[in-house]
């Protein structure tokens, strides 16, 4: 999840750009209802069908989480990690 992220705007201020909730809490408490607010887009949107696909003549494998079909990237998908930055 994303909590905080400020960019420069053209006269020089910062400002927090992400609409979301302030703390891991609140997202915690509201994803049956938000719970791709600060997401992270990981590895694939949308279904993979049958959960498969065929990349370079070789099947792969990956996790059905919506019947035979693998949803946004399957149980444990992007949007549900917390990740940590720092200023670089």
């Amino acid at each position: 999840m994303i909590l905080k992220l400020e960019l420069q705007d053209r006269n020089g201020q910062f400002a927090d750009c992400v609409l979301g909730f302030d703390t891991i809490a609140e997202y915690d408490r509201s994803r049956e209802h938000a719970q791709y607010f600060g997401a992270v887009v990981g590895r694939m949107a949308n279904r993979v069908g049958n959960s498969e696909f065929t990349l370079d003549g070789e099947t792969h494998k990956v996790d059905a989480n919506e019947l035979t079909h693998s949803l946004h990237g399957g149980e444990v998908n992007w949007h549900r990690r917390n990740y940590e930055a720092t200023d670089v």
